[in-house]
């Protein structure tokens, strides 16, 4: 099978990463009609386990607009992106220097004294690479021939999005360190104050988590919490008679829902601590809120997301094999940045 030719138009002309991925992605590779150029350019931004002589084996880098797709689907499941990015080309283990030199101050020395000599001393916290797939996604010949859904389309902006999404979300938040990220609840041991009731919290203790947090950090500081906690806490002006509301007013809502509490953004984390499932309370020694500089956790990803079809792995079951992975890390740099509210 050949492609129609038909005049070039300037359009035409103007190859993009995207239309021939997507046709790479969908389509059989004897009905690609992949020209050349279209061949190169995809091998061009392959990763490095491409195989150049056979497209089908390699795998390649998604284009902007999957990219996009993921990110949204990372965002609505949990709240990474608030995180502070640390974009990087090359795996193995990194070493992000710190220093903390807050305990340290001068001093008056007496006339004719010499000053003292007080040194820095460094730190360093280490970043791995830590490879997060959504596993293999099989599809029979017969059904990507007969369905007339969008069928791959949907697995590769819907389906693998939300696995490798929450998997992603997941891993950072709550991640043990071995053979994980450090995630947000691993990494951060600073506790703001533990509450006085097991099952509440006041609009005071809150108050009391954001100036727990020096200011040279609450000054960017924002809440991560569990969007049933939020649901909870939103209970707390109901019949309030503080002259202070909690929630920022003047219409700063995203669907009738306040995005700042106490005038600090609020970022929802679906694997932070949930509320209890018939009470809708706080559960009882839970960590179910934390504050503070969220750009302190350093999120490390290494290349870009990658997306591989196979059409030979499983040949003799006329199936193709669709994943999609990316190498990521994660860890907090400085341990004054955040801290977390304790259920009594």
């Amino acid at each position: 099978q050949t492609r129609d030719r038909k005049p070039a138009t300037q359009e035409d002309s103007a190859l993009t990463y995207e239309s021939s991925f997507w046709r790479w992605a969908t389509q059989h590779p004897e009905r690609r009609n992949l020209t050349s150029d279209e061949s190169r350019m995809l091998e061009t931004r392959g990763t490095s386990i491409l195989v150049t002589s056979t497209d089908s084996l390699g795998g390649y880098t998604v284009p902007q607009s999957f990219s996009n797709v993921l990110e949204n689907m990372m965002k609505f499941y949990g709240g990474w992106a608030a995180f502070g990015q640390m974009p990087d080309t090359i795996g193995g283990t990194l070493k992000y220097p710190s220093l903390d030199d807050t305990a340290s101050t001068g001093n008056i020395p007496g006339q004719g004294t010499a000053s003292t000599v007080l040194d820095l001393t460094f730190g360093n916290v280490l970043f791995g690479d830590y490879t997060i797939d959504s596993k293999i996604i099989k599809i029979s010949e017969e059904l990507m021939q007969d369905n007339r859904v969008g069928l791959v389309q949907s697995i590769m902006t819907d389906i693998i999005p939300r696995r490798l999404g929450t998997a992603i979300n997941t891993n950072l938040t709550t991640g043990t360190g071995t053979n994980s990220p450090y995630g947000l609840t691993t990494a951060v041991t600073n506790s703001a104050l533990t509450t006085a009731g097991a099952t509440a919290i006041t609009q005071a203790e809150l108050l009391r988590v954001v100036y727990s947090v020096d200011r040279a950090y609450r000054d960017n500081g924002s809440w991560m919490m569990n969007d049933t906690i939020l649901g909870y806490i939103r209970t707390l002006e109901i019949g309030n008679t503080n002259t202070i509301p909690i929630f920022t007013p003047n219409g700063d809502v995203v669907g009738q829902e306040p995005v700042r509490l106490f005038g600090y953004p609020i970022y929802i984390n679906n694997d932070l601590a949930a509320a209890h499932s018939t009470t809708r309370l706080p559960v009882t020694a839970t960590k179910s809120v934390y504050f503070g500089d969220m750009s302190k956790y350093k999120v490390r990803t290494i290349g870009g997301i990658n997306m591989s079809r196979n059409d030979m792995l499983y040949w003799a079951e006329r199936s193709v094999g669709f994943r999609a992975f990316q190498r990521i890390d994660g860890n907090l740099v400085n341990a004054n940045a955040i801290k977390y509210l304790l259920q009594a």
